[in-house]
């Protein structure tokens, strides 16, 4: 059987570009591990979907602290994988093309290996 594995997106301003692993088992709080995936730009206002598969991530869009950065037309595909030996969790990242537009506050989910991104805002004042 799979271990089952948790990871915690933009934690706190020091880790507001990260994907961390997560030990929830070790300690009443758990325990926050090694960061995974380091984004270029900050991990606020973004997007999240899962595939069916459960070790496929998709980040898209994005924006800044309180919508001060633009919005972004990122889209990232994380893939995790355990390594059989020393059972440490491992993750590829690969660049998607870019989305149509720039957005934040918005939705994603994958359906039989196709990405859907909708609604959001694609302005910095949130309108559009």
């Amino acid at each position: 059987m799979d271990r089952v594995f948790t990871v915690i997106i933009g934690l706190d301003k020091k880790h507001k570009n990260d994907v961390l692993r997560y030990y929830p088992e070790e300690g009443e709080n758990g325990r926050v591990g090694e960061v995974l995936f380091k984004n270029q730009i900050p991990l606020s206002s973004y997007a999240s979907a899962m595939d069916q598969t459960g070790r496929t991530l998709y980040l898209t869009g994005g924006s800044g602290p309180r919508d001060t950065v633009a919005p972004s037309s990122q889209a990232v595909k994380l893939q995790f994988s355990m390594d059989p030996l020393s059972r440490e969790l491992k993750c590829a990242s690969q660049q998607l093309p870019p989305l149509r537009s720039k957005r934040f506050h918005h939705s994603s989910m994958v359906v039989r290996n196709n990405l859907f991104v909708f609604f959001g805002s694609t302005h910095r004042n949130g309108h559009g």
